[in-house]
């Protein structure tokens, strides 16, 4: 009797392992070992169970007749790993599902491996797949989540089981992880001391006192936060800082407080020293490095690539070259991530003009005058 699905019956497949073994044999000859994925196929369909035969109240859906099928078969289109020879068996009065289970896809013996008992036999052969999924490898039963899919579409409408396409949800491609083994504590000192930047990486750190800094950029932490709302923890580069960076610098810009920028700020009689120049030349600084972050966040929206030295070159064109050189805008966006208070250094020019001044600076006759009355009268000047 020929079953579905293209499945052999005991009496073709007894006549196939016939046919095969005569193949390896020669006149002779030893008899040939044969592969242990054909014994396994050969002798799975040898010993094929029979599902029994059902009312129209126990009548199953087209995908769970042929999931039935496939538990206790070895179809061409699906193939098992580790189990085979699945069967039902009785127990007394109850019934359960044994089957051959292998530690290795290629071993040649397998152990024996029962599921619970159930109290028919019709029970028993629903719960048969499951049983055997739950024995197989994580990698099969992917395959077999993505065959489970593909049948559900295949009996959904017509056409080859081969045509179906999958959605993508089930073609999971999970590459091996790699073993990473730990540095010895001699070669993680040894490769921090190099002066290549690959082993650095490789170490963690850099102890060597003639590496250049690492540039740098970097992305904050939400959880700790100062005074000013900056992130205390500041993490490797991402597109998430960027924008905040962007939306940090903005808010001075936009209520003039870049004043706030400088270090020290906090401190009011500190903030009253500031100059006019001070002021003025930290908004500078402010623009440029916002309008250059604006620009790099805009590149990698649109998936452009753009160095970091063109985008300040850039915020130097759209701020009228108020500068000369965008080298100095990336000098600025490095001085503002020296310390963890994300602002900028006082200028030298801003601290002398802060200095207190001679009201006879300006007028230089009028000091000559005051100068020549005190030495006449130097006596009784206090």
């Amino acid at each position: 009797k020929t079953l579905a699905f293209g499945v052999r019956s005991k009496l073709g497949t007894k006549r196939l392992l016939e046919q095969t073994m005569n193949d390896t044999m020669a006149e002779g000859q030893k008899r040939k070992r044969l592969p242990t994925s054909r014994i396994i196929k050969l002798n799975q369909a040898f010993n094929a169970y029979e599902a029994v035969n059902r009312s129209s109240k126990d009548k199953l859906t087209l995908v769970e007749s042929k999931l039935l099928d496939d538990a206790f078969m070895m179809g061409d289109d699906l193939k098992w790993e580790k189990t085979s020879n699945c069967r039902v068996s009785r127990c007394g009065p109850r019934f359960y599902v044994r089957l051959l289970w292998r530690e290795r896809q290629t071993a040649r013996r397998g152990k024996r491996r029962c599921s619970n008992m159930y109290e028919t036999i019709i029970e028993a052969e629903n719960n048969a797949f499951d049983f055997r999924y739950s024995l197989e490898s994580t990698k099969m039963k992917l395959k077999l989540d993505e065959y489970k899919a593909k049948l559900q579409l295949f009996f959904d409408r017509s056409g080859s089981i081969d045509d179906v396409e999958i959605p993508t949800i089930y073609h999971v491609n999970t590459p091996p992880r790699k073993r990473q083994r730990s540095l010895s504590p001699k070669l993680q000192k040894a490769y921090a001391m190099s002066g290549n930047s690959m082993l650095n990486a490789k170490a963690q750190m850099s102890s060597n006192p003639k590496n250049p800094p690492p540039k740098v950029n970097f992305v904050p932490e939400s959880e700790p936060t100062d005074v000013a709302g900056v992130p205390k923890t500041i993490k490797m580069k991402d597109q998430t800082y960027h924008i905040w960076l962007l939306k940090y610098l903005s808010e001075y810009i936009r209520k003039d407080e870049c004043e706030k920028l400088l270090l020290g700020s906090e401190d009011k009689k500190i903030l009253h020293t500031f100059s006019p120049f001070d002021k003025r030349h930290v908004t500078t600084k402010a623009r440029h490095v916002a309008t250059a972050v604006r620009t790099l966040i805009a590149a990698n929206n649109d998936q452009i690539y753009i160095q970091w030295l063109e985008c300040c070159e850039k915020a130097v064109e759209m701020n009228f070259n108020q500068i000369k050189r965008a080298r100095t805008v990336a000098d600025w966006y490095r001085e503002l991530h020296e310390s963890d208070k994300m602002q900028f250094r006082r200028g030298q020019r801003g601290r002398m003009e802060s200095f207190a001044k001679s009201p006879f600076a300006e007028n230089d006759s009028l000091f000559v005058q005051l100068k020549n009355w005190a030495l006449q009268d130097i006596k009784n000047l206090t």
